[in-house]
């Protein structure tokens, strides 16, 4: 079986997505090696390095819109393509991709990517309104199946589409041989890394961190890793001088693989106070490593509160500051258990063997 996943970027500054495609290869390969799978995107300067995975081919296009149609009709007439995988929606690559999937009668699937959370839809909801009556529910309205990595955004999907027997829920799988505690001494690091992004609640996170009181922060610093618009985190770099937090607060540039693990061994809390997230793969992957999350109830994470291996809270810089205070104030005996019972979460329930399983017979069912 031939498998063709279609993504607007493979950059790394893409976050989630792109990732997702790496874990969803790598988890069906641990039980099935006999698909191939090719990545169709635009070129980017600055792409994300995927692992060592023979049976994956890269076809990189230019990105005007002339090329992108005739480039994507030649691949699609030559190549013997099964299944069509597209990741996201709005863009012409998308949409392009779906006409062509229906044209040659290929069955396709399409993976939200949170693109239809309440969050995203009222970012520039008047060109997304518009998009989804000219073509996009007829998109999503031909696809085999819809795939949403959890129960809060097929939730989202039902209440624009009724298109229910479509659905199909898998989570992202986080590789937990890849993602664990390297043993590395804890410091009194509150950690977080995703993409820089007024979505991510960074604003929100400096503000509270300025409220609590030096006694309490006085040992502890917060650190954001993460790539974003410049001017973004220029304006977060100025709040931080403006209110005096340059000793306690600090932004890095993105981290990867062992570098990034180490950061992740190496705190005492992740936080992620997000607006929205479909899924999150950072703090599958911080409670892969045995890290105490603080994350809201914008992510799927319900588990974090059932598990016990963090908080999961109503985003507000008052609940925020309560949480926070709340784990710095643990013990690191509870920290640390905090951090074993994520990590036996995610094995039991996000590991990449598991979701490559579900997604292989997702394939070979869209496929019959």
């Amino acid at each position: 079986m031939n498998v063709f996943h279609i993504i607007n970027s493979i950059d790394k500054s893409v976050g989630g997505p792109v990732r997702s495609i790496n874990e969803i290869i790598k988890g069906v390969n641990k039980h099935d090696k006999k698909i191939n799978f090719f990545i169709i995107t635009k070129s980017s300067y600055n792409p994300f390095e995927f692992d060592d995975i023979s049976n994956l081919t890269i076809i990189s296009l230019d990105s005007s819109f002339f090329n992108l149609k005739l480039k994507l009709f030649k691949i699609f007439k030559l190549y013997k393509v099964n299944l069509i995988h597209i990741h996201g929606l709005w863009d012409s690559f998308s949409n392009i991709s779906c006409f062509y999937a229906r044209y040659f009668k290929i069955p396709y699937i399409v993976s939200l990517r949170g693109m239809l959370e309440p969050w995203s839809l009222r970012q520039k909801p008047i060109k997304k309104m518009i998009a989804l009556r000219i073509y996009q529910k007829l998109n999503l309205k031909k696809a085999k199946i819809i795939h949403c990595t959890s129960e809060s955004e097929a939730k989202n999907f039902k209440s624009i589409l009724k298109l229910n027997s479509k659905i199909k829920i898998i989570p992202n799988g986080i590789d937990t041989d890849l993602y664990s505690y390297d043993g590395s001494e804890k410091e009194n690091i509150i950690l977080f890394i995703s993409r820089i992004h007024k979505k991510k609640g960074l604003d929100i996170l400096i503000d509270t961190w300025n409220q609590i009181k030096y006694e309490t922060k006085k040992s502890w610093k917060l650190l954001i890793i993460g790539n974003g618009r410049k001017d973004y985190i220029d304006k977060l770099n100025s709040s931080i001088k403006s209110l005096n937090l340059y000793d306690e607060v600090f932004i890095k540039k993105p981290v990867y693989g062992k570098e990034k693990i180490q950061y992740y061994s190496k705190s005492k809390i992740f936080v992620l106070p997000t607006h929205s997230e479909n899924f999150g793969n950072v703090i599958g992957e911080a409670l892969s490593c045995e890290l105490p999350v603080l994350t809201t109830s914008g992510t799927p994470w319900d588990e974090i509160n059932k598990e016990n291996c963090g908080f999961l809270f109503d985003l507000s810089q008052k609940n925020l500051q309560i949480y926070l205070e709340k784990l710095m104030s643990s013990s690191d005996n509870c920290l640390r258990d905090m951090g074993k019972n994520g990590r036996k979460l995610i094995l039991n329930k996000f590991s990449s063997k598991i979701s490559g399983k579900l997604m292989i017979k997702l394939y070979k069912t869209t496929n019959e």
